[in-house]
């Protein structure tokens, strides 16, 4: 959002709510705006947490007199809940990253250009993942696998490699990796140890 883009508050409130924010009007008036842990995945609450740290001060004005006018003035929080497995957070982004790449390896060369829509749409869903994985403190070896597994992703581009990654052919990529520079294959034994702790 821009200093020439007004935010819609009833489109940014349903929005902002399907993905785990909530709000309420305070006893004195004041708007409270935040996002808690619910049912909703972590992916969608990091990008509700993107769109409260883009919104300017008049389009907090305006969010708050809109929900004024509507009489709104009760919390919509959904009930906080606890996650039901550990790194929970992390492996449905995880899911979600190898589905969305998965959509975009299903495309039609000639739509990806790097200028249609529905690419586009595809990257930042995989920015998002990407962010949700990366924020998240890992308490399992397949968490800690994971994150070192976007980590590789970004240090090797070549397409054998990105296969391998998508589809974690990791005797694939043991023999990718004789090609690889340090970084990459420290990162590359930091998966297969968390691999193997996890087994």
């Amino acid at each position: 959002m821009n200093a020439t883009t007004q935010v819609n508050p009833a489109t940014f409130l349903e929005y902002f709510a399907r993905n785990g924010g909530g709000y309420c009007i305070t006893p004195d008036g004041q708007l409270w705006l935040g996002v808690v842990q619910t049912n909703t995945a972590e992916v969608d609450r990091r990008l509700a947490t993107q769109l409260l740290r883009q919104l300017s001060p008049d389009d907090t004005q305006r969010i708050r007199d809109h929900i004024v006018g509507l009489g709104d003035a009760v919390t919509i929080i959904p009930v906080r809940t606890a996650p039901t497995q550990p790194d929970v957070e992390i492996l449905a982004a995880w899911d979600k990253w190898k589905a969305t790449h998965q959509r975009l390896e299903a495309m039609e060369p000639e739509e990806l250009t790097g200028e249609s829509a529905a690419e586009a749409a595809i990257w930042r869903e995989i920015d998002a993942a990407e962010i949700a994985i990366r924020n998240a403190t890992a308490t399992t070896p397949r968490g800690i696998e994971i994150q070192c597994l976007i980590a590789l992703e970004h240090s090797v581009r070549r397409r054998p490699e990105q296969l391998a990654l998508l589809a974690e052919d990791l005797p694939a990529l043991r023999v990718l990796s004789e090609e690889w520079d340090w970084t990459a294959q420290m990162l590359f034994a930091a998966v297969l140890s968390a691999h193997v702790m996890g087994a």
